[in-house]
């Protein structure tokens, strides 16, 4: 709850979507949290991995699965900055998601 609350106030802030995540335990998860009107916030889950505990596991972690979700979250992150360079700026406030072939279009 904490993290909805804090990531609400970062969104209502800086008017553009926030990534924020969450670690309980080994597992990290990622969410992305966005004001779509006056007192409509949503909060997305974009992401879930589970960290190993030890080094002996790492290779097990480092999957083709993990990777694309990795990616999947960077895109996101990079699709719903803001950025302050004119080439990067297509819409100011928009984000567009692609999660599980279904195409969401998010606007802040």
């Amino acid at each position: 709850m904490k993290l909805a609350v804090l990531s609400r106030n970062a969104a209502q802030k800086s008017n553009h979507p926030i990534i924020s995540f969450q670690f309980t335990g080994f597992h990290l998860i990622f969410f992305m949290v966005q004001e779509l009107g006056r007192h409509l916030h949503t909060m997305l889950e974009i992401g879930r991995l589970t960290i190993p505990n030890s080094l002996a596991p790492l290779h097990s972690f480092i999957t083709p699965k993990n990777l694309s979700m990795l990616l999947r979250v960077t895109s996101i992150f990079w699709s719903c900055s803001v950025h302050d360079t004119p080439p990067f700026t297509s819409a100011p406030g928009s984000c567009h998601l692609v999660l599980h072939d279904a195409q969401i279009e998010l606007k802040g």
